[in-house]
């Protein structure tokens, strides 16, 4: 963990110069605009990227090729390789029907929704700023916005 903190801290530095960080992680390869990118943390086992929107993507330490810096987005990400629930410029992404739940940080209820559809995008811009638990059958997406 000490060793990945070190280059995530050392590749930072050198960052000034470039618009893009790439991360790969197993089959995944994704870019970020830096001019976005609000943070990356270790959590447990897991680098998370959190950017300015409050989107956050999470990358297990141990599926970590590399990290990189570069002009431009050269990151294309597997097609199948969709995650069942994501957060997106400020839009829910559920991928399956189903119902949806999404709680409040005190755990209460603030949206129940059910879908049928196999890709459903659910605008949450008029819940107030905090942190919300979505959960769509035994998938759960942790939401700071």
């Amino acid at each position: 963990m000490s060793l990945a903190l070190t280059v995530a801290s050392a590749t930072l530095a050198l960052a000034d110069s470039y618009n893009y960080l790439t991360v790969s992680s197993g089959s995944i390869e994704k870019s970020f605009a830096l001019r976005q990118l609000k943070r990356i943390t270790f959590v447990g086992d897991d680098m998370v990227v959190t950017n300015t929107d409050g989107s956050e993507s999470s990358f297990a330490l141990n599926d970590l090729n590399r990290l990189y810096f570069s002009d431009s987005a050269t990151a294309i990400s597997r097609t199948g390789a969709s995650r069942p629930l994501a957060y997106e410029n400020g839009q829910l992404v559920a991928n399956g029907s189903g119902t949806i739940q999404i709680y409040n940080a005190s755990g209460a209820l603030v949206r129940n929704l059910y879908t049928t559809s196999p890709r459903t995008s659910v605008n949450l811009s008029s819940l107030p700023h905090g942190i919300y638990i979505v959960k769509q059958g035994n998938n759960t997406l942790k939401i700071a916005k």
